[in-house]
C-alpha cells in the first residue's frame, strides 16, 4: 500500500482514537464521592425511623432508615498543590453532616477502586466547598486537574464531568454545554457564578465544569465547580468560580497547620469563644452563624431529644415540624441552639454572656484533647461549654441543657397575647326589643381569627346567628366584621285573637373588642333588615 496513504489513515485513527483516550484520562481524575454519617448520627435515624414506624408511619420510618444506611452520593475531582498534596474537590452539601467519606475511582474495566474513611479536611462555612484528602494523606496522584481561573465568555464551549445517579448508582457521564451568563449574580457569598447549559443531575453536585486545552496532558482544565440546578428552567445550572476554590485550599492548609500548632490553635478557640459570647448576648444574634458552631456529632448525640424538646416548649411548633422535614439533620441542630437560648431567656440571663477562658487542665494538653472544656460567665451562673475540631474548624460538642419539657413561651413581640375570649353581650336593634347574646373568638394566628355570635331575645324571642373573620392589629385590640341570619317575632292583631308571626332577614355587625389582660370589652354596631340600626356592648374573659 502506498505510504502516503498508510499514514493518511494512521492520522485519521489518531484523530478518532484521541478523544476516547482523552476522555478516559479525565475520568481518571473524576471520583465518587460518598459521605458516611457518624455512627451516632446513623443510631440516631434508626431511633427516628423506629418512632415513626411504631406511630404508624411505615412509609416515613423506612425514608429515615434508608438515610441512616444509603446517603446518596456527589463527585469530586483531584487536585495536586505544587508540593504534591493531593487534594479532593467537591461540595460542602455533599459531606456535611459526615463523618468521613468514601472516595471511588472508576476503573476502564468497570470495577472500582476504593478508598474508604477519606478524612474531610476542611468544609466552608460560607462557600458550598469542601476539600477531603486520602487516608493517611497518601499521595496516589503526580498531578491532577489543572485549574483555569480566567475569565471565560457567555458562549463559551464547556464540559460538565461528574456521575450522577441511575437510581442510586452512579453512573459516568460527561457532556457538552455552553457558558450562558459568565458572571450570574445570584448569591452574596460569592461575587458571582458561571452559568451553563451543559448537564447536570443529582450526582453531579462537586464535580469539574471544563473547557478543552490541547496544551494540557489531559486535555482540559477547571474553570468550575458545578452545585446547582435551577428547577424551573431549562439547562439552567450553575458553577462557582475556581478562585473560590483556592480560597478554600488556603483555608484548609490553614486548618492544618492548627492540627499541629498549639498556640495557634488555642488562639483560634479563644477567638471562637469570644465571638460566640457576643453573638449569644446580642439584641440581633445572627442564627444561622451561631448554628454552624454545633457540630454534627453533637446533633448525632442529642440532636432528637434536643428537637423533640424544643417541640414540647417552642411556641411555633408547625415552623419546627415543616423544618425537619425539609433538613432533619438541620432541624436537629438549630434545636439544639435554640434549647440553650430558650433556657437562658427562662433564666433572664440572655444579655450578660462573658467567655472566661479555656479549663486549665485541658489547656495544658491541648495536644492531646479531643474535647476541650471553656468556662463561660452567663448572668450570675458559670456555665461550661465543650468544643471539638470539625470540618478545620473549632465547634461546639456539647452545652448544659436540659431536655425536660418546660412551659411554652409567649410567641415574640407578644406580651400579653391572649388567643380567645368569650364575652356576653347585649344587643339592641333601635325600636326591637334588648336582645342577650353570647359571642366566642379564637385567633387562629396571632393576628388573624373567627368571631360567632347568637343571641335570643327573652320578651319576643327574637333570635339571630352570625360570624365572620377577625383581626388583631395589635396584642389587644381585634377588629371583628361578621354577618348572619336575624329572625324578628311579632304579633299581629286580628279579630278572632291576636297571632304570632316572624319574619327573616340578614344582620350585619362590626366591632371592636378590646382584650385587657383576662377582661375582654366588646362594642358593636350593625344593621338589622327590618331594616333597623342596632347597637351592643359586652363583658367577657380571655385567656
Amino acid at each position: 500500500m502506498d505510504r502516503r496513504v498508510v499514514q493518511k489513515w494512521m492520522l485519521a485513527a489518531l484523530f478518532i482514537f484521541m478523544p476516547i483516550s482523552v476522555h478516559a484520562q479525565l475520568k481518571n481524575f473524576v471520583v465518587v464521592v460518598k459521605p458516611v454519617l457518624h455512627e451516632k448520627t446513623r443510631q440516631t435515624f434508626l431511633d427516628i425511623s423506629n418512632f415513626f414506624s411504631e406511630s404508624g408511619y411505615p412509609d416515613t420510618g423506612n425514608w429515615f432508615k434508608s438515610y441512616a444506611e444509603e446517603m446518596g452520593h456527589g463527585t469530586g475531582w483531584v487536585y495536586v498543590d505544587e508540593e504534591g498534596e493531593n487534594y479532593i474537590i467537591t461540595n460542602r452539601h455533599v459531606v456535611n453532616q459526615a463523618g468521613s467519606v468514601n472516595v471511588y475511582i472508576e476503573n476502564p474495566d468497570g470495577t472500582n477502586r476504593s478508598y474508604f474513611n477519606c478524612p474531610i479536611l476542611y468544609v466552608d462555612d460560607k462557600m458550598d466547598l469542601a476539600v477531603v484528602q486520602f487516608p493517611g494523606r497518601e499521595r496516589l496522584f503526580k498531578a491532577g486537574l489543572q485549574l483555569d481561573t480566567q475569565s471565560q465568555p457567555d458562549l463559551t464551549r464547556v464540559i460538565s464531568a461528574g456521575f450522577p445517579g441511575f437510581g442510586v448508582t452512579p453512573l459516568w457521564q460527561i457532556a457538552p454545554g455552553n457558558i450562558t451568563n459568565s458572571q450570574a449574580r445570584i448569591d452574596n457569598s460569592y461575587d458571582f457564578l458561571i452559568q451553563h447549559s451543559a448537564p447536570i443531575d443529582p450526582g453531579n453536585s462537586g464535580g469539574p465544569l471544563l473547557v478543552e486545552d490541547p496544551t494540557t496532558s489531559i486535555g482540559y482544565r477547571v474553570i468550575g465547580v458545578n452545585t446547582w440546578k435551577a428547577k424551573q428552567r431549562e439547562a439552567t445550572n450553575f458553577s462557582i468560580p475556581v478562585k473560590y476554590v483556592l480560597t478554600v485550599l488556603k483555608k484548609a492548609k490553614e486548618a492544618r497547620f492548627l492540627e499541629n500548632d498549639l498556640d495557634a490553635r488555642r488562639q483560634a478557640l479563644i477567638k471562637e469563644c469570644r465571638i460566640l459570647a457576643a453573638e449569644l448576648g446580642s439584641e440581633h444574634p445572627q442564627y444561622e452563624q451561631i448554628n454552624r458552631y454545633i457540630s454534627y456529632a453533637f446533633v448525632g448525640e442529642k440532636g432528637w431529644d434536643s428537637y423533640i424538646t424544643t417541640l414540647s416548649v417552642s411556641s411555633d411548633e408547625q415552623g419546627w415540624v415543616d423544618y425537619f422535614l425539609d433538613d432533619p439533620v438541620e432541624a436537629m441542630r438549630a434545636s439544639i441552639y435554640w434549647l440553650f437560648w430558650y433556657e437562658l431567656y427562662q433564666r433572664g440571663d440572655i444579655s450578660a454572656i462573658e467567655f472566661q477562658g479555656i479549663n486549665y487542665a485541658d489547656e495544658q494538653d491541648l495536644a492531646n484533647k479531643q474535647q476541650v472544656r471553656t468556662d463561660f460567665k452567663i448572668g450570675q451562673k458559670k456555665t461550661e461549654i465543650i468544643w471539638t475540631r470539625e470540618y478545620g474548624h473549632w465547634r461546639v460538642s456539647n452545652l448544659d441543657i436540659s431536655l425536660k419539657p418546660g412551659p411554652k413561651p409567649k410567641p415574640e413581640n407578644d406580651d400579653g397575647y391572649r388567643r380567645t375570649s368569650i364575652y356576653l353581650s347585649a344587643v339592641y336593634p333601635i325600636g326591637e326589643e334588648l336582645i342577650p347574646s353570647a359571642f366566642f373568638t379564637y385567633l387562629l394566628t396571632p393576628r388573624w381569627g373567627f368571631s360567632i355570635g347568637l343571641g335570643y331575645g327573652i320578651d319576643r324571642g327574637d333570635l339571630f346567628v352570625i360570624g365572620g373573620p377577625t383581626y388583631a392589629p395589635v396584642n389587644f385590640v381585634a377588629v371583628q366584621l361578621r354577618a348572619g341570619y336575624y329572625r324578628d317575632e311579632y304579633l299581629l292583631e286580628w279579630a278572632g285573637g291576636p297571632e304570632r308571626e316572624s319574619y327573616g332577614t340578614y344582620i350585619i355587625t362590626g366591632g371592636v373588642l378590646l382584650k385587657l389582660g383576662l377582661l375582654a370589652v366588646d362594642f358593636e354596631i350593625g344593621l338589622v333588615g327590618i331594616p333597623a340600626f342596632l347597637i351592643g356592648a359586652g363583658l367577657g374573659i380571655n385567656f
